[in-house]
C-alpha cells in the first residue's frame, strides 16, 4: 500500500499551539475502531511520528495546523479510504469524542445552541481560524469560516461539513443538510455553510437550556484543566506543572527581566496621525488620568518597510 509523505518534524513544529487536538480526535477514534489501536501505534513508529498516540488523546494539549493536515494524508493513505477524514467527522457528535459535553448538551441544548456553542469555543480550539454566524431561523443556520492559513486541499472542508451534519443526532434527529455555497480552498475569501436540520419535538424552557449552556462552559474549563479525564487525580492542581510530551534536551535557562521596555509606537506600531497632530492637544478634551494630558508627541525614530512583506519597524 502507498504511503504519504512521513511527518518531518525538522520542517513544522508539531506540538504548536494552534489546533486543540480535541479537533482531530475523531480521527483517531475511527481509525482504531476499524484497525486496532496496535496498527495505529505501529503507524506512528514506522512514519517517525514524534508525538505520541496518548499525546493526542490527552485534550489540553496543542498541535500544529501542518500537524493535522499531514496526519490527515498519512491516515487516508494507511486506511486506503479516500473519505476516511468525512466518515471519521461523522462521529464528532458521540459521547466518545465529546466527552461529558455530549449529555449536557443532549440533556438541556438544541441544534441551533450547539452551533452557536461552537462558534464561541473557536478561539479556544482552533487559533488558526475563525467562525461567524452569519444569520439564523427556527432549524437554521449560516456559518461562515475563515482560515488564517492556507490548505492544501478540501480534507478539512469535507470533516467540517460532517462534523456540522452529525450535530442534530445528539437528539436522535436525522443529520442535518449541509450545503457549502463557497470554498475558501477553491479561490472564496471564507467558506460558507447553509445548515438545515428537523425540529425537535421536545421543547425545553429556556432557563433549563441557558443553564445547559453554562454547564458545557464549565464543561470546557474543566477538561482544559483535565478535572475531567481519566488521569484526573483528587484534589489535583489545575495549575501544577505537567509533564513533557518529548524528553527535555534543555540543561539550563537565562533569564533577562527588563523592567519597561519600547512602547509599540516605537518599534512596530507607527502612528502617522501622531506626526501630523504632533504638539496639539486631545481632540477629545483633557482624558481623566493621575496627571494633566499633555500635547501629542510622535515617536522619535523613523519607521521604514523591512522584508518581503514591507512590514514598518
Amino acid at each position: 500500500m502507498p504511503h504519504a509523505k512521513a511527518l518531518d518534524s525538522t520542517d513544522i513544529l508539531d506540538d504548536a499551539p494552534e489546533v486543540s487536538v480535541r479537533a482531530m480526535k475523531m480521527l483517531l477514534i475511527d481509525f482504531e475502531r476499524r484497525f486496532g489501536r496496535d496498527r495505529l501505534k505501529e503507524l506512528f513508529r514506522r512514519e517517525g511520528i514524534r508525538l505520541t498516540v496518548e499525546y493526542l488523546e490527552d485534550s489540553s494539549h496543542f498541535v500544529s495546523f501542518n500537524f493535522v493536515e499531514k496526519l490527515q494524508d498519512l491516515l487516508i493513505s494507511e486506511s486506503g479510504d479516500p473519505g476516511f477524514v468525512r466518515k471519521a467527522a461523522q462521529r464528532f457528535a458521540t459521547p466518545e469524542s465529546l466527552g461529558v459535553a455530549y449529555y449536557i448538551l443532549r440533556a438541556f441544548g438544541n441544534p441551533k445552541q450547539a452551533y452557536r456553542k461552537i462558534v464561541e469555543l473557536t478561539p479556544t480550539f482552533n487559533r488558526k481560524a475563525k467562525f461567524e454566524i452569519q444569520s439564523t431561523g427556527e432549524n437554521s443556520v449560516t456559518l461562515v469560516h475563515r482560515s488564517f492559513v492556507p490548505q492544501k486541499d478540501r480534507a478539512f472542508c469535507e470533516g467540517r461539513m460532517a462534523q456540522f451534519s452529525s450535530i442534530p443526532t445528539i437528539w436522535g434527529l436525522p443529520a442535518a443538510q449541509v450545503d457549502e455555497s463557497q470554498c475558501q480552498v477553491q479561490g472564496a475569501a471564507a467558506c460558507t455553510y447553509q445548515i438545515r436540520w428537523q425540529p425537535n419535538i421536545i421543547s425545553w424552557a429556556p432557563w433549563i437550556s441557558m443553564t445547559g449552556m453554562g454547564l458545557l462552559g464549565l464543561t470546557q474549563l474543566l477538561g482544559d484543566n483535565r478535572l475531567l479525564s481519566a488521569e484526573a487525580k483528587p484534589n489535583a492542581n489545575p495549575l501544577s506543572a505537567k509533564p513533557s510530551p518529548l524528553p527535555s534536551k534543555v540543561k539550563r535557562v537565562i533569564h533577562l527581566f527588563a523592567n519597561g521596555g519600547p512602547s509599540q509606537v516605537d518599534t512596530f506600531d507607527p502612528k502617522p496621525a501622531l506626526v501630523k497632530y504632533a504638539g496639539k492637544p486631545l481632540p477629545t478634551g483633557n482624558l481623566k488620568t493621575e496627571r494633566k494630558t499633555g500635547s501629542l508627541m510622535p515617536s522619535p525614530f523613523k519607521f521604514a518597510k523591512y522584508g518581503q512583506s514591507g512590514t514598518e519597524v
